[in-house]
């Protein structure tokens, strides 16, 4: 069967319960929304490759885990671990704080535009 075969036969079942189309659609309501959106730029120190823009949720930097993905080597890169699923004690990390006890250098720019991604 096709796509269209399939929506069509789903949409075909309407008519055995009496409802519309319309009437038997599930209603749809927003369950949550994510605010905020931060942007990450970084040099890769297995290849050398500089990645730009990796975009990910605010939410998911200060209270999930963050990995990335390297464009150049494809090596998993550890941004934020609030859960500490990759730390022996268990202890919440980010990318500016390792980088802080590194002594190296971390730079944080505010993006005052709007961004459209295609």
């Amino acid at each position: 069967m096709t796509n269209k075969e399939v929506s069509r036969s789903l949409s075909d079942t309407s008519a055995f319960d009496g409802k519309s189309e319309k009437e038997s659609e599930p209603k749809k309501e927003v369950l949550g929304k994510l605010s905020g959106k931060l942007a990450i730029s970084y040099t890769c120190k297995v290849c050398g490759k500089r990645n730009e823009m990796k975009m990910m949720s605010r939410k998911c930097y200060e209270e999930g885990v963050v990995i990335v993905k390297c464009d150049g080597c494809g090596n998993n890169h550890l941004i934020a671990d609030n859960l500490g699923w990759f730390s022996d004690t268990g202890n919440k990390i980010n990318i500016e704080t390792l980088m802080e006890q590194k002594g190296e250098q971390v730079t944080r720019e505010v993006m005052l535009e709007k961004v459209d991604f295609i």
